[in-house]
């Protein structure tokens, strides 16, 4: 088969390194193509991901997204950026402040101020805007670039991850792909993908899950027809079934100082949003809670 393998930038290779080297060991060939620009501040450290499966597999190569200078582009990224912001406001977001916060200071700070007028800001007001701005976001142009780029690469799939970023261009790509009639699937790359980004609005064939969780999300938060998904499990940790302890127990805690007779937790956070607790403080409370149990 041939592959189109879709992705921001070439960071998120990492999470599909097996994968690709399962697919690659079986014949097929995959085009790795980046939404960002080869000029990004981080191309140097992403771009490594994909230029070290290329030189081990031949059947591997990547490229970056290449479209129109052209005012469309512009015009649907402030669309997808303000639709996205109207579905952090929908009551299923009620209890999720903080991701309500965050997508205001990722858009456009003239649609924030017009959701400020009284009668746009109500929810029959959302509403009737949101069907307008996805009215006009369906009838952009499809770029004319990624036309001739699915032409040219004809593939027999195309993958994309994580597409459901706010603003995500990558749902030009998914527009042009379906244009051609080219299977598409949405490859959900994190545990939270689905629940903390973006609005699924244009549908792929396939999506691909991690659990039976991600399942229910893509259906109930998306709308996904459930015979559309698929639960693969978290394919970015296949490589950890493989990997042992390199040092001893012992051995650890004379590294970094632990006394050898006492247990020791681990605490591995995820990013700290702005206003909430310090890591510090939240494992203080945590320890106490747990001494207190006892």
């Amino acid at each position: 088969m041939k592959i189109l393998f879709s992705v921001r930038n070439f960071w998120f290779v990492r999470f599909y390194d097996t994968v690709l080297r399962r697919l690659a060991e079986n014949g097929h060939s995959i085009h790795i193509l980046a939404e960002q620009d080869v000029d990004h501040e981080r191309a140097a450290e992403w771009n490594v991901n994909a230029e070290r499966l290329s030189k081990e597999f031949p059947k591997i190569t990547y490229g970056w997204v290449s479209q129109s200078p052209d005012p469309w582009i512009d015009f649907a990224k402030y669309l997808r950026l303000s639709l996205d912001y109207l579905w952090f406001l929908s009551p299923i977001h009620d209890d999720a402040q903080i991701l309500r916060r965050r997508a205001a200071e990722r858009t456009p700070e003239s649609f924030v101020r017009f959701l400020e007028i009284p009668v746009i800001g109500t929810a029959a007001g959302r509403t009737i805007l949101a069907s307008v701005l996805r009215f006009l976001e369906l009838a952009v142009p499809v770029d004319q670039i990624l036309l001739s780029l699915i032409s040219e690469h004809r593939p027999d799939v195309t993958i994309f991850t994580p597409l459901i970023t706010k603003g995500s261009g990558q749902f030009d790509l998914l527009r042009a792909s379906q244009c051609f009639g080219s299977p598409t699937i949405l490859a959900v790359g994190s545990w939270d993908h689905l629940s903390s980004k973006a609005l699924i609005r244009t549908a792929p064939d396939h999506v691909l899950v991690w659990n039976e969780t991600q399942r229910k999300e893509a259906v109930e938060l998306h709308g996904i027809e459930s015979g559309r998904i698929l639960v693969t499990g978290a394919q970015c940790f296949d490589k950890w079934f493989a990997q042992r302890p390199s040092k001893s127990e012992e051995a650890f805690k004379e590294i970094v100082g632990l006394r050898r007779d006492r247990g020791f937790i681990l605490y591995a956070c995820s990013a700290l949003f702005d206003g909430s607790p310090r890591e510090s403080e939240f494992v203080l409370k945590w320890l106490r809670a747990i001494r207190g149990s006892k």
